[in-house]
């Protein structure tokens, strides 16, 4: 199975809905007509696919920098071919909304060593994602603690 292969599948099995979901609409065979001429090429698909992660990436981000409360955790593991990985998990809200949200920000891969030391320099690496400035709680981070010993444990950043 190729990737993006799926658009064709996608429109065959909407137009067999497509009957019934449209069946009391006026212009049902209008809306049919438009969803047979739907460009979904491998091409279309990936570009489309691309488009939407850039833009939900630039909209986690854009909270990221604009959030009251963030919090991060982080994870790394080894898959089955042995690629070391780390996931990077932001936790964010903001005061005025009881919604606390989370997202998997970043699949960092991990090369060489594993150490605390490395783990923290990918997650400083993914804060500090716009114009060279470190993500914040309104821009006002009063200080940033790196501790000496190569543990991430002894890495924190003070507020």
């Amino acid at each position: 199975h190729k990737p993006f292969m799926d658009g064709e599948f996608l429109k065959n099995t909407f137009l067999e809905c497509a009957d019934s979901l449209f069946d009391d609409f006026k212009n049902k065979n209008d809306i049919l007509k438009r969803i047979k001429e739907m460009p979904l090429s491998a091409r279309t698909v990936q570009r489309r696919i691309e488009e939407m992660s850039k833009d939900v990436d630039m909209q986690v981000k854009d909270h990221l920098l604009n959030c009251d409360v963030v919090s991060f955790a982080i994870d790394e593991s080894t898959d089955i071919n042995n690629i070391a990985g780390l996931a990077i998990v932001a936790r964010y809200g903001f005061i005025n909304s009881p919604e606390i949200h989370e997202e998997l920000c970043e699949l960092a891969p991990m090369t060489g060593t594993m150490k605390g030391v490395d783990i923290f320099e990918k997650l400083m690496a993914f804060i500090n994602f716009k114009n060279g400035k470190f993500l914040d709680l309104k821009k006002n981070f009063s200080q940033l603690l790196l501790m000496a010993h190569q543990q991430c444990w002894g890495k924190m950043l003070v507020l």
